[in-house]
């Protein structure tokens, strides 16, 4: 059956308004905030003319069930006519997210027809395909972290030996949104005027996102991982203070990402690993609650 609905991500990271994989017969409930599409006033880039459609189809694979968005599908049959699409070859597409949700932001997408539909714990059993996928992944995060440190220091040619590819995280969201398999390439900072609610930055920063390490996931691990991303405190991936409020969460990473890139300039190299714990420097109670108002 095919539907069509507006949306305002027609490729993009999740909003996350799917339903559990495991239910088989109508979609759960989703919050308002995560259902929501935002209005031409909060879109971030101003002139775009965004994608007005995307089509939502019902897939099913043995007992495995859920509601995504089928826009992905024309990268697989014709990257070529793709304006985003950085590189492709027979196995997988590589494209930058057309609604960046941090300073830099890639897809993998791949082209195998026995695994694109399929939802990501069950494409990752296949142990040939997972090592593929990872050989893709690490060529896909050095292209990452060079467009990283092109778009942070440009004016820093002693900055080359930094290890930009620390600052990339790579893994797949538990619910994806998207009919298609597709992995993220993602700078850690989030930092973009896409980020618009909270489930776009919990969706990277709690166990909803699985990093292509993990897999395959144990058994029952996917429950409590689908569940993750409605928690309501937001944690500071660089300092690791505590955020109700979304919108102050959204000065604060704007703040960070400009000491982050002071730091980088200062010492030649990040003093953060992508382990989201406390940077020396930016040492706050991690227990800290910012009033909602």
């Amino acid at each position: 059956m095919l539907i069509l609905l507006d949306v305002h991500h027609a490729i993009a990271s999740p909003d996350i308004s799917l339903p559990n994989r495991a239910s088989a017969r109508k979609p759960a409930s989703v919050p308002s905030e995560t259902r929501r599409s935002p209005s031409k006033s909060t879109n971030p880039r101003k002139g775009h003319s965004e994608p007005r459609k995307a089509r939502l189809e019902e897939i099913e694979d043995g007992s495995t069930k859920w509601i995504a968005k089928s826009g992905l599908g024309d990268y697989i049959t014709a990257p070529e006519s793709q304006e985003n699409v950085l590189s492709s070859d027979k196995n997988f597409v590589l494209v930058k997210d057309k609604y960046p949700k941090a300073a830099v932001h890639l897809l993998i997408i791949p082209r195998d027809s026995t695994k694109s539909t399929l939802h990501p714990l069950d494409a990752m059993l296949d142990q040939e395909f997972l090592a593929q996928c990872k050989e893709e992944a690490e060529k896909a995060r050095a292209t990452a972290a060079t467009m990283l440190r092109d778009r942070t220091c440009t004016d820093r040619p002693d900055l080359l030996e930094h290890d930009w590819k620390s600052d990339i995280m790579v893994g797949i969201h538990s619910r994806p949104s998207m009919k298609h398999l597709h992995i993220h390439v993602i700078s850690r900072d989030l930092h973009s005027d896409c980020l618009i609610e909270p489930t776009n930055y919990t969706s990277f920063t709690t166990s909803f996102f699985v990093r292509l390490d993990e897999f395959p996931l144990a058994e029952g691990e996917l429950d409590s991982r689908q569940r993750a991303i409605e928690i309501r405190s937001m944690k500071c991936w660089r300092c690791a203070q505590i955020f109700r409020s979304f919108t102050r969460l959204k000065e604060h990473l704007g703040d960070e990402f400009d000491e982050w890139k002071q730091e980088v300039s200062r010492s030649g190299q990040s003093s953060v690993q992508p382990n989201m714990s406390p940077s020396p420097g930016c040492e706050r109670p991690s227990t800290k609650l910012v009033p909602l108002f």
